[in-house]
């Protein structure tokens, strides 16, 4: 069973404001899916239809088998939600007060509320602060507590918006294992990101959406594909190689002064570089695929240059 499915999914605010345009998506069970798009694409208002918190205009959204606009109840019992921001975190409470609080909430039985509450504490990291007040949170904790609240219900589907924001690198790494550890324990996690680094370590789909429309879906390692049968040869300079104007393709200095690529979409005139180079004393060299990072500006950049 896919998790989410959506037909011809479409929001307008105030009569001709476009959130959302046709949007067609799929996101299978027990996997992780990532909604990557410039700020005001239409990402937080599609989630936010997903959990039911904002009425489609037209179109079909089914979300664990559920309606959105006629299952809302059971949806809302199986989803979880982390959308950031200081909506739900109250600043009197402490971590370990809000989530007995949303415990309750949930129904969890009181015998198991101490439990559950110690395990979300040590799932996002917050045993330290657990008796803090939010008020004194910083803004990657509240994140990181936000998170917490949104497994209080022990969903099968957890949307986050933006889970990454204000998160130092430690938090991240737990991040990354966390969302791993849901979906193992089968459940699907659907995020919203601009980070395209952790959309490719993270995910088994992506969908790139821009104004409103998706603009491409699939794997990540499939989306580089879609660009063409492109490979990049890179290669850092010799010595008897140190003008790379002298090289007779067109070069690109990616990442570091001492590093170049070639773009090439044949396999004889990929061939035919790399001997070229090795020729000329070049060493040390490879091949890649294009990364998320060039699908994405790819098809963001079209959709700009389109209007």
């Amino acid at each position: 069973m896919n998790a989410v499915e959506t037909r011809g999914l479409s929001r307008v605010f105030d009569g001709d404001v476009v959130a959302l345009n046709n949007v067609t998506l799929t996101v299978p069970a027990n996997t992780v899916h990532a909604l990557l798009g410039p700020n005001g694409a239409g990402k937080t208002t599609l989630v936010k239809i997903l959990a039911t918190m904002l009425s489609p205009t037209a179109g079909f959204a089914n979300v664990l088998g559920y309606d959105v606009t006629r299952d809302t109840r059971n949806i809302r019992r199986a989803v979880g939600v982390a959308l950031g921001g200081d909506k739900g975190l109250y600043q009197n409470l402490s971590a370990r007060e809000l989530l007995a609080y949303w415990c309750a909430l949930y129904h969890v039985p009181r015998r198991e509320i101490a439990r559950r509450v110690d395990l979300l504490i040590a799932q996002v990291g917050l045993q330290e602060k657990a008796n803090v007040q939010c008020r004194g949170y910083s803004r990657g904790m509240r994140q990181r507590l936000h998170l917490a609240r949104s497994l209080v219900g022990n969903p099968d589907l957890v949307i986050m918006d933006e889970p990454t924001i204000g998160l130092d690198p430690v938090s991240l790494i737990q991040l990354r294992a966390l969302i791993s550890n849901l979906r193992r324990e089968g459940k699907t996690v659907l995020i919203t990101t601009h980070d395209l680094r952790e959309a490719e370590l993270l995910c088994d789909g992506v969908t790139l959406i821009d104004r409103g429309e998706v603009l491409v879906s699939a794997q990540p390692a499939a989306l580089a594909a879609i660009l063409g049968r492109k490979t990049r040869i890179w290669f850092r300079p010799s010595h008897s190689l140190s003008d790379v104007d002298a090289l007779p393709w067109p070069s690109t200095a990616i990442a570091a002064e001492d590093r170049y690529e070639i773009e090439s979409d044949d396999e004889e005139v990929t061939a035919n570089v790399m001997r070229w180079l090795l020729d000329h004393g070049v060493r040390e060299l490879g091949t890649r695929a294009p990364s998320l990072e060039e699908v994405y500006l790819h098809y963001v950049g079209r959709s700009t240059r389109a209007t």
